[in-house]
């Protein structure tokens, strides 16, 4: 008899390789970086293949973190200043498998140096200084990072008008990223500022028109007090008729005069204290008036 054949299944030219384990080091096991107020830029480990052979694609490497070095670790790389455990991994590629670093990373983010000085402030005497978080000055905020809140003080010989070269001084400052507290992030320091007290001015509430009583001469002085409604002592000069006098001599001048005389004399108050606005000036009209009565 004669030899029959069956046709088999066709064979694949191509062997089946098994994929490459990579090596995922970090070449140090430290690594020191100042806060930046963004995720943790670091240097990236090196990934390789045994013998030499090249990745295919380039390995993607990914991170994940735990503060310290206990707890579950939290995928992505830190922000905030602390000392951390840091992992790598790689996802597979072509030619070789996923892995994970064969060490890991302490990676301590330092502060970041923040300086705050208050801005320089005018106010008027008897003010208050503004302790508003826009009225400092901030140098090296990072990233999104704002500054929400400080206490602005003032030294206690601040009390009369001139200029306080260092007067102003800053202190519990808050810097919150997003709503969030991440004032920890820095080391701050604090600078002081200038503060200049100006003359505050005079709110004159002098009797503008007066009637005054025959052959007595008396009438109202002028009344000075400041914005808070507080009297300012000082002294008054007044002229009238192309002379000048103080309250009695004017007083006296005025006695003279009949019923019905009118007109006008002028006053100059000079404030007692420096610190405020000289001199204030005004004018009073007046009518002498008989003030008469009767005895039943």
């Amino acid at each position: 008899g004669g030899l029959s054949y069956i046709n088999g299944p066709e064979l694949s030219p191509t062997a089946y390789i098994p994929k490459l384990a990579p090596t995922v080091t970090f070449a140090s096991n430290t690594q020191n970086i100042v806060y930046s107020g963004a995720q943790a830029a670091i240097s990236a480990p090196t990934v390789t293949l045994e013998g030499g052979v090249v990745l295919d694609p380039s390995p993607v490497i990914t991170y994940s973190y735990r503060i310290g070095n206990a707890g579950a670790f939290t995928e992505g790389l830190p922000i905030d200043a602390g000392t951390y455990e840091v992992k790598a991994k790689v996802a597979g590629g072509n030619n070789y498998s996923a892995g994970e670093s064969s060490n890991t990373l302490t990676l301590t983010i330092t502060q970041a140096p923040l300086t705050v000085k208050p801005k320089i402030q005018h106010i008027e005497y008897g003010d208050s200084v503004s302790s508003e978080a826009g009225n400092v000055d901030c140098t090296g905020l990072k990233g999104n990072d704002k500054l929400t809140g400080c206490v602005i003080s003032v030294s206690d010989d601040c009390v009369n008008i001139g200029t306080y070269s260092s007067a102003l001084r800053v202190s519990d400052a808050k810097v919150t990223r997003d709503g969030k507290d991440v004032t920890g992030n820095y080391k701050i320091g604090y600078e002081t500022g200038t503060l200049y007290i100006d003359a505050a001015g005079c709110i004159d509430k002098t009797s503008q028109n007066q009637s005054i009583a025959m052959g007595d001469g008396k009438f109202a002085p002028p009344s000075f007090v400041d914005k808070r409604g507080n009297a300012i002592s000082g002294t008054v000069t007044y002229k009238y008729d192309n002379g000048y006098y103080s309250y009695d001599l004017l007083v006296n001048k005025l006695k003279g005069l009949g019923e019905g005389a009118t007109g006008n004399f002028t006053y100059t108050f000079k404030p007692d204290s420096q610190n405020y606005k000289v001199p204030a000036q005004g004018t009073i009209s007046f009518t002498i008036v008989n003030i008469g009565f009767t005895i039943n």
